[in-house]
């Protein structure tokens, strides 16, 4: 039996108007390494995928040159969003259409850096093997991040505005692929510095 190709979208278009700077620039020291935020999430996810997909603004020229001149520069296609200002549904559109001939994609967030590998690693796994949409659950919420297969395609493509895919998983929510989380982790994406103070205690204690 032939495995499913799951194509890996980072998204790290948004803007950070409440970190005060660009968030994913910020650097801090995790797993022994002292780089900017968007630098150790990907590597928590090079750690499963080999190549990853990073969806960026074409107005971030800062973040551009990171990847560009940065450890992970053969590893990382970067996806220009042209409108990613109008809301995050550009930017998985842009990640989606760059990656049209993959059997399933797996939809995460750049200021989210503490995910659990296995997080990742099972959401892989279970994409493919033909699961139809993936999420990972603590305490029995969900979180991020979410994995759709082909077939939400045309569904994914049609999306508008800023509220992502939440109305495609909760028209299907019976169809989830559960993920067990670790911890909470897969909550908190980094909106300030105390953001990730927090999250970095909640994801090793």
């Amino acid at each position: 039996m032939s495995v499913n190709t799951v194509a890996p979208i980072i998204l790290a278009a948004g803007q950070s108007t409440r970190f005060g700077s660009d968030k994913l620039l910020y650097k801090f020291e995790h797993d022994r390494n002292y780089a900017p935020l968007l630098i150790h999430t990907i590597a928590r996810w090079l750690a499963v995928f080999e190549t990853i997909n990073l969806v960026v603004s074409t107005e971030n020229a800062e973040l551009v040159s990171l990847i560009n001149e940065g450890p992970y520069s053969s590893q990382v296609t970067l996806i220009e969003a042209l409108h990613a200002k109008k809301g995050v549904s550009n930017s998985i559109k842009a990640g989606i259409k760059s990656n049209l001939g993959a059997s399933a994609w797996l939809i995460g967030l750049a200021d989210m850096p503490f995910v659990s590998e296995n997080v990742l690693l099972q959401s892989k796994h279970a994409l493919e093997q033909n699961a139809s949409i993936t999420a990972p659950f603590f305490n029995h919420k969900r979180g991020n991040p979410v994995g759709f297969s082909a077939r939400y395609g045309d569904n994914l493509m049609s999306l508008k505005g800023d509220v992502g895919a939440k109305a495609i998983i909760q028209n299907d929510k019976q169809l989830i692929h559960k993920i067990a989380s670790p911890d909470a982790a897969i909550f908190h994406d980094i909106d300030t510095v105390e953001d990730l103070r927090k999250s970095s205690v909640d994801a090793f204690s």
